[in-house]
């Protein structure tokens, strides 16, 4: 029941980020510092208390993602820089690698809500250019 401080991030203040967990080590990245999207993304491992700089984002800079992990693979998705995304990213931590996987069907959208059960993702609500987004997919 005590709170230690670790390392700072090394990425600035920020907020609206991306963050997930896969096998042990912390992923943070993306978001916003009020002017200006980012699209790095960084490392946290516990064990040794150390930020490592990963490949950036390849896909737009923005803010207020989603994101899950399944087995190995983090997913990041979604998002706004002005605009309302779509896509939806894989994350291989082995390779420090990202590839394109899909679109969410339902238009773009921030601050969606995503899980994943069982080893499936899921994901919806949000607001997009249309409103507040009701509605939820799985693959």
């Amino acid at each position: 029941n005590t709170w230690l401080q670790r390392a700072s991030f090394p990425g600035g203040v920020r907020y609206q980020h991306a963050s997930l967990v896969i096998a042990l080590k912390a992923y943070v990245g993306l978001g916003t510092d009020e002017n200006v999207n980012k699209d790095d993304w960084w490392e946290y491992n516990p064990g040794t208390n150390v930020w490592t700089q990963m490949n950036d984002f390849p896909g737009a800079a923005r803010a207020s993602v989603s994101t899950f992990t399944l087995g190995n693979r983090g997913f990041v998705m979604c998002g706004s820089n002005g605009g309302f995304f779509d896509d939806l990213w894989d994350y291989n931590q082995y390779w420090d690698s990202w590839s394109i996987r899909a679109s969410l069907p339902g238009a773009g959208r921030r601050n969606c809500i995503s899980f994943a059960i069982n080893n499936i993702g899921y994901a919806g609500l949000g607001k997009g250019s249309g409103g507040i987004k009701q509605t939820f997919y799985d693959p």
